[in-house]
């Protein structure tokens, strides 16, 4: 059966929202379990903040990333290898942030990515040539 794209994507990203409260539902459920005590409304606040902590910082430091990308490009910086860096290595960069201040990572990356897809459909020559190079066939690794 073919799912439209669009459908797929809604899909993809609802799962991936459930993946993130998920864990934070097992942190809490561990913690309950480790110290003997649980507080609804502790937990409930607890979830509310680390949820929209991981939202807000990804979209914050998305919007940084774009600034050190014009940066970038301002100083004549239009090599192609150095943005796809910046590209695979940003996602990474947003879920240890996040880790690390204690917001869930898992919301940071997606709402980073959800908000970098609306800023990569404005096509400028320099994002031509970075989809151009990934979506480039990779080298082969068959030897016949």
């Amino acid at each position: 059966m073919k799912i439209p794209h669009q459908t797929m994507q809604i899909l993809e990203g609802e799962s991936l929202i459930n993946d993130a409260s998920g864990l934070v539902s097992f942190q809490f459920a561990v913690a309950a379990m480790v110290t003997g005590a649980f507080s609804f409304k502790t937990a409930s606040l607890s979830f509310i903040g680390i949820s929209l902590g991981g939202v807000v910082l990804g979209l914050v430091l998305t919007l940084i990333k774009y600034g050190i990308v014009r940066w970038l490009r301002r100083l004549g910086m239009e090599n192609v290898t150095l943005h796809m860096l910046i590209e695979i290595l940003t996602p990474f960069a947003i879920f240890m942030a996040a880790e690390e201040l204690g917001v869930n990572g898992i919301l940071a990356v997606v709402s980073a990515g959800i908000a970098h897809s609306f800023g990569y459909k404005q096509m400028n020559p320099e994002v031509a040539k970075l989809s151009v190079v990934s979506k480039a066939p990779g080298p082969s690794l068959s030897l016949f």
